[in-house]
Formats: C-alpha cells, sequence, structure tokens
C-alpha cells in the first residue's frame, strides 16, 4: 500500500509542570507563558482585510449547488454595513442579536458584525425549533435573551417555529426562503446599510471584558442556560491555539467545517481559528481526496457526525440521497440506516416515456470518460451549470 505524503507540523515542545494528587490524580500546567493576543476578534477582520483582502475568507454551496465565496474585504465591508444596522437598532445587551440557522456565511457575518460594535450575540441550536413539538427550550431561550432582532436562515423552514413562539417587539431578519405569512426584513437590507463614524466608535470602544456571545447549554439537565463569553475568553482561547500549534500560523488554514455553530466548538475555536490565522472556511458536501482513501477520512467524519447527533438526542439523522445499490447507497447502509423510498414527478412533453438519465446509461460513457480528464478548474466552473438540472 503506497503511504500518502503527510508534511511536518510544528506543535509546542512538552515542557510542563506536574502535581501529584494524594487520589493518584495529576494537575499539568504548561511552562509557557501565555503571549499577548488582540483586544477582539474584529481586530483579526480589520489586519486580514488589509493584508490579504482578496484571499478567500468562507464559502458555502448555494442551493443550485455552486459555491457562494467572500473574500475578507468583502467581508469587512458587509461585517461594518451590518454593524451600523444594529446600532441604528439601538441593541444592547439587553436587546442582543439571536441567530436560528443552520452554519452560513450569513451567520458568520452577522456575528462578526454585533461582536464588531459590541452587540451579544446568541446563536440557537436549530433542533429546538426543527425536533421540538412543543418548542418549549425555544421559548425558554426568547424569554431569556429578549433579543432586538432574530435571524433565520430559511423562512418556511422555520416558520411554525417563529409562530409558536413569538418575538415580541423584536425584529425578525431572514436571510432566504421568506415566509409569506411573517412579517421580516431581508438580510441583504441589513447588509447594505450606509456606515457613519459610530461603527469606528463603536469598535473602538471595544474590550477584553466585553461580552461577544451568549452560548446556550444543551439543556439535558433542565432548561438550557445562558453561558457569557467575553472577547478576552475568545481571543485568549485562539492564541493558546496559536502557541500549542505553531503550525497553524505557517500557512492559512482552509476548514471544511460541519461542527454547528451554536456550539463552543464549531462556533468558537473552528469559527475563531479561521479568523485568527487568516484562512478560509468552508461548509461542503463530505468527500475525501483518492489518496487517503486507505484512511477511511469520511467513516471518521460520520462517526463524529453520529456521536454528536446522539448527544444532542436527535430523533434521527439525514444521510442523504443516493441512488440504490451504488457505493454512496452502500456506504450510508453499513451505519444501520434505513432507505426511505423518494419520489420524483416529471411533465415528459412530447416523450412517451421516462428517459432514462442514470449515469449507467451507455449514452453517458464517453461524456463521463471526458468529464474525468478535465481540468478541475474548468469542472469547478461548469459544474454548478450542470448539476442543478440534475434530478
Amino acid at each position: 500500500m503506497t503511504k500518502p505524503p503527510l508534511a511536518p507540523l510544528r506543535c509546542a515542545p512538552v515542557d510542563l509542570d506536574v502535581t501529584t494528587l494524594p487520589n493518584g490524580g495529576m494537575i499539568l500546567r504548561s511552562r509557557e507563558p501565555l503571549h499577548s493576543y488582540a483586544r477582539c476578534l474584529g481586530e483579526k477582520l480589520e489586519h486580514w482585510a488589509t493584508v490579504a483582502p482578496e484571499r478567500p475568507y468562507m464559502a458555502e454551496r448555494a442551493s443550485n449547488g455552486a459555491w457562494r465565496q467572500i473574500t475578507y474585504a468583502q467581508a469587512r465591508t458587509t461585517v461594518r454595513a451590518i454593524a451600523q444596522a444594529l446600532l441604528n437598532r439601538k441593541l444592547s445587551p439587553a436587546r442582543p442579536v439571536a441567530i436560528l440557522s443552520a452554519n452560513s456565511i450569513d451567520m458568520a457575518l452577522l456575528t462578526l458584525a454585533a461582536m464588531h460594535v459590541g452587540v451579544p450575540v446568541a446563536p440557537i441550536s436549530v433542533a429546538y425549533a426543527l425536533q421540538s413539538t412543543d418548542y418549549g427550550k425555544l421559548k425558554h431561550i426568547v424569554e431569556l435573551l429578549t433579543p432586538g432582532l432574530v435571524l433565520i436562515g430559511d423562512g418556511v423552514r422555520f416558520a411554525a417555529a417563529i409562530a409558536a413562539v413569538g418575538l415580541g417587539d423584536a425584529e425578525l431578519v431572514v436571510s432566504a426562503n421568506p415566509a409569506p405569512q411573517i412579517p421580516a426584513t431581508a438580510f441583504s437590507t441589513l447588509a447594505s446599510t450606509a456606515v457613519g463614524p459610530d461603527v469606528d466608535r463603536a469598535f473602538a470602544a471595544i474590550g477584553p471584558d466585553t461580552i461577544a456571545k451568549f452560548l446556550f447549554t444543551s439543556g439535558s439537565t433542565g432548561m438550557p442556560k445562558a453561558v457569557i463569553n467575553t472577547q478576552r475568553m475568545l481571543c485568549s482561547n485562539q492564541q493558546s491555539w496559536t502557541q500549542t500549534y505553531p503550525f497553524l500560523a505557517d500557512k492559512p488554514p482552509v476548514l471544511v467545517d460541519w461542527l454547528p455553530w451554536n456550539h463552543t466548538f464549531g462556533g468558537n475555536n473552528n469559527c475563531g481559528n479561521v479568523l485568527w490565522h487568516g484562512g478560509t472556511a468552508e461548509v461542503p458536501w463530505a468527500s475525501a481526496i483518492r489518496t487517503y482513501n486507505p484512511l477511511c477520512p469520511n467513516v471518521l467524519l460520520y462517526w463524529e457526525m453520529l456521536k454528536f447527533s446522539v448527544g444532542q438526542r436527535f430523533a434521527s439523522f439525514d444521510f442523504g440521497r443516493s441512488t440504490p445499490l451504488e457505493g454512496t447507497y452502500q456506504f450510508k447502509r453499513q451505519w444501520g440506516a434505513e432507505p426511505r423510498q423518494l419520489y420524483w414527478e416529471y411533465w415528459l412533453g412530447q416523450h412517451a416515456s421516462l428517459p432514462d438519465r442514470s449515469p449507467k446509461n451507455p449514452t453517458f460513457s464517453a461524456a463521463i470518460a471526458v468529464w474525468q480528464r478535465l481540468p478541475v478548474s474548468l469542472t469547478r466552473a461548469i459544474g454548478p451549470l450542470i448539476v442543478r438540472n440534475i434530478p
């Protein structure tokens, strides 16, 4: 078996003080002191927007399969516009921002914008809106937060939860797919706000002890509890990572992230890690480089996703659609997944029967063979145009 190439990674030297406890336990302390760090995460956005303005900050798959990407310069411009919109609405720790959305660029931009001007942001688990039947935990969080603005990623998807909970006088903002029966502001409205001097003044006033986020516990032992996260906590954590794993500073990291951003690992560590080192975050489909297939990385990825889902007490895990008996189908079945038939409706027009669009159709063999030999840059350019027409 050919071993895949592995790059050497710089890590901190093992230099510990060890205290042995009477009960046999040990306390380990690093002898390396924590170095100085940024005043707030916003300083890192300002830095990379100046030093590497055209570098991709974040990318995600759009609904049509194409990549949506934003650079550091674009992120800074949009963050400042949204920050001004939040100041115009006089939001504060007493009337913070709440987010009910899957991981997305809009979620990241609103989070950075709120923290940029000292408005705490509270990302909420989508399970409280999509898995719950009584919305009890979501109601509890809204009553506790008294948010002044709530972002939902998909208007129709979260419409039932929003209608059941009620937001009081909070402004509802929708990223996509607004529900006709629920009045809401388009996210693009925030992002197009004209920026005034108030943004710079508010940003200059941010200190290490400014509240950045309210993160909620899982609620496994009762109702979710809000945990204050300050700028000091977020920035010192990133500095400790930099000193523990100095290879992160050698090359801007590209992070393929799926951990939910209402969780401290995904939302604080991973998102902060990308911003701290001027890297790129992507929210794609699961895949692996063929060279590394012997290491079974997708098995580890799905294992961690399933483990997290069990820990969050999700009722089900959707592996996504597959063609029966194909490779992806067999991969998913090995986890104990139960297949559910999907039904498609077609308008045949002048055709007497449904065309065979299976990849195994000999008609497509030549096209598939050509596609596999095309340069990656070309497939990335024309792939989204093709995939949107594949049922």
